[in-house]
């Protein structure tokens, strides 16, 4: 590999690198682990340096770890401290880690003879045998893997890094710089009348674009209703055990009991893992499968009981909490929380005027501010035969394939998360997703099984490329049953006559001095505006005005 042509995007050398071992890392453990991969983490930097730059965690609970050494000549003895100091750093920090990759951008040259026919004894090579015995000694469950050169090649040329090696090593071709000045002169072209953001209001949209972008805002949706589960779970829990230590006459009921007890400690420590996944934004975690608990049997046999003295507030409490867990529906409700952290393709529908432009380029908009790559595209116009035809034309790169460009757009991803990570305090809120929206399927209704078939082959993509997220919009009448994606990643929202947003909440913003200038001595004047399309037109007719009961003026 030729590292002199290593484009490094602004960076450092040493950050760009970090930022392509990190990629090239992350997608190993997808190629190899998928199935028992549960997180990948890049490694908050406010902390000082914690040995490694990124992690994987199995479901066994075992870490494999990367760290990323900027060398690019002979391996010095101070180098090769600095990786020894690295490797200790991260088993003290992390002991779990099993596997500790070590990038290097050189290939370490073959042990020589030297004076008399003997080896070189300060020959790299030497150097680090004798730093890996020297771990192993110390560290017998971790195993040393060097990625150098041909190594780091190897991972370049694998079929899902197709894009990496044309995006680092060929030349510049995307910057968030370049979406930003995209997104700035679709606002004086084809969205010049559609979106005025002074006059947005986030509503259904927004939400549904924070679903999938696993946001702080939904996480914490997500985490309360847990949280309510578990605490149902423990007092369940605590029920089980009062009973059981008062009662000494019905022995099988204490043996299902006992079971129960069990089955839902299981489910319990599902949850806390699933709290822990929510709360730190690893939607790489895959919820375990559980079996339903039978219940309801022992649940009407403990109402058949007469109780003692000692159990009657136990024996109530525990039928109430068994009915309330059986409510719950266990096994389902981990089942929608595992759905609810791969959420990763919309399709927004909705009647003229309901504000489904303006949602999805606020969403665009918003995603740029916070330094995530998006792009928003006009479905007429737009060829449409593949995704490579879409993304290359919408991009103006037009020898880039589909597969390449949003390696790109994941790879801008990946270096927002290093940057957030890097910062000192920052309010680093999980992975950066990649945002692409495609906006009026139906005003290109001639291609309406082309745009469906584009759909579906999302379910393929965000599989590849885990951090891309899409988000299409189209008029209700565009919805065919028949054409839509089944699997989990999708959903289809329809938007209420009135709109995206409250009209109650979004009218003052219309009716302000800065855009319409209308004046009402009574909002109760505006009830019978149902629609932001009417919400519209009425400030188009009413402009400048102020208007009371029975007057105009």
């Amino acid at each position: 590999m030729n590292w002199n042509n290593f484009l490094t995007y602004g960076d450092s050398q040493e950050k760009a690198f970090e930022v392509l071992c990190n990629q090239l890392f992350g997608r190993f453990l997808q190629r190899y682990y998928n199935n028992d991969l549960i997180m990948f983490e890049v490694i908050n930097g406010s902390g000082g340096d914690g040995g490694i730059e990124a992690y994987g965690e199995l479901r066994s609970g075992e870490i494999f770890a990367v760290q990323a050494k900027w060398f690019r000549n002979s391996l010095k003895d101070n180098q090769i401290k600095q990786i020894k100091n690295s490797i200790t750093t991260a088993k003290k920090l992390r002991p779990q880690i099993k596997k500790y990759f070590i990038c290097i951008p050189y290939d370490v040259n073959s042990l020589k003879n030297g004076k008399d026919n003997k080896p070189i004894k300060n020959h790299e090579e030497f150097k680090i045998k004798e730093l890996v015995g020297e771990i192993h000694t110390k560290h017998s469950d971790l195993e040393l893997i060097w990625w150098f050169d041909n190594e780091l090649l190897r991972e370049i040329q694998q079929n899902e890094n197709e894009g990496v090696r044309k995006y680092w090593f060929e030349r510049e071709v995307i910057s968030l710089s370049d979406l930003s000045n995209l997104f700035d002169f679709q606002g004086k072209s084809w969205l010049h009348e559609k979106y005025i953001p002074e006059l947005h209001g986030q509503g259904i949209i927004h939400k549904e674009y924070q679903k999938i972008c696993f946001s702080l805002e939904y996480r914490k949706e997500l985490m309360h209703q847990v949280q309510k589960a578990l605490k149902d779970l423990r007092f369940c829990l605590i029920q089980i055990d009062k009973f059981i230590s008062t009662n000494q006459s019905w022995t099988e009921i204490n043996y299902n009991l006992d079971k129960i007890s069990k089955d839902l400690i299981q489910f319990e420590n599902e949850f806390k893992r699933c709290f822990e996944a929510i709360k730190t934004g690893n939607d790489f975690y895959k919820p375990q499968s559980l079996s339903e608990i039978n219940l309801w049997k022992t649940k009407l046999k403990l109402e058949e009981l007469r109780p003692v003295n000692c159990q009657k507030n136990i024996l109530p409490n525990l039928i109430s909490a068994l009915n309330n867990i059986h409510k719950h529906n266990l096994p389902q409700f981990v089942q929608r929380v595992g759905f609810d952290f791969r959420q990763s393709i919309r399709l927004i529908l909705g009647e003229p005027g309901t504000g489904k432009t303006h949602g999805l380029t606020n969403c665009v908009e918003t995603h740029l501010k916070h330094d995530s790559p998006a792009i928003i595209i006009r479905a007429k116009g737009t060829p449409v035969r593949n995704w490579t035809e879409i993304l290359s034309a919408s991009l103006q790169l037009n020898q880039w394939n589909k597969n390449e460009i949003l390696s790109a757009l994941e790879t801008l991803a990946i270096r927002t998360d290093i940057a957030l990570a890097n910062k000192i305090d920052a309010n680093y809120d999980g992975k950066t997703k990649v945002l692409i929206c495609v906006d009026g399927l139906e005003e290109d209704i001639d291609n309406g099984e082309e745009w469906y078939a584009r759909i579906r082959e999302c379910e393929r993509l965000v599989i590849e490329y885990p951090r891309v997220k899409f988000i299409f919009s189209a008029r209700q009448y565009f919805l065919d049953n028949t054409q839509i994606p089944q699997s989990k990643f999708f959903e289809y929202v329809i938007l209420p006559r009135e709109g995206d947003v409250n009209i109650s909440e979004i009218a003052p913003k219309y009716f302000c001095k800065e855009h319409y200038n209308i004046q009402l001595t009574s909002y109760s004047l505006i009830r019978g505006i149902d629609s932001l399309f009417a919400l519209r037109l009425f400030c188009d007719k009413y402009k400048n005005t102020t208007i009371s009961a029975g007057l105009t003026h």
